[in-house]
């Protein structure tokens, strides 16, 4: 009877082996191919994304030199208006320029967001500051002119260039 189970272990022991040593194999076959998988996914996800990223950095960096005095006081004419028009005008185009762009904080950096949103407010908080010092019923030009002194004046002006750099230098450290 000994003989009968030491025959069966003889058989058994080195079957289990090859079973054991097979289910080891298909196991990292199975693993490196999961991981090549994930892989060529990311970087097809990666060379869609990428342009879709470029673009959002692009199109915040247009969205601030867009509502910048030189470039939005042209496009709304301030002359033969009055201030109270003028200023509604203004901060409406601010904020829909904005509204437009709102979807480019899912491709960019949660600090490069949150830097344009302080600008976009910290440049409304003048607006409305420098507009409250005056009648509704002034000339538009007189806003114009003290939101362009106040633009000068390092203090006051909303951040735009340190924004734009930062967008710039996030741009070149992330991607190139």
């Amino acid at each position: 009877m000994n003989e009968h189970i030491l025959e069966l272990i003889k058989y058994t022991i080195p079957a289990l082996a090859a079973i054991g040593a097979t289910y080891l194999i298909h196991y990292l076959q199975n693993e490196k191919l999961e991981i090549e998988t994930n892989t060529k996914m990311k970087l097809n996800l990666q060379d869609k994304v990428l342009p879709l990223r470029l673009q959002a950095y692009e199109r915040c960096v247009l969205y601030l030199e867009r509502i910048q005095p030189y470039s939005i006081f042209p496009r709304l004419n301030p002359q033969n208006r009055t201030l109270a028009n003028f200023h509604e005008q203004l901060l409406k185009e601010i904020n829909e320029e904005f509204e437009y762009n709102v979807v480019q904080q899912l491709y960019v950096s949660p600090i490069a967001w949150k830097m344009l949103v302080n600008t976009k407010n910290a440049y409304i908080k003048l607006i409305d500051d420098l507009a409250a010092k005056y009648t509704p019923h002034e000339p538009a030009l007189e806003l114009a002119n003290a939101i362009l002194i106040a633009m000068k004046e390092e203090e006051t002006a909303p951040p735009f260039k340190t924004t734009i750099d930062f967008f710039k230098k996030e741009l070149t450290t992330l991607f190139f």
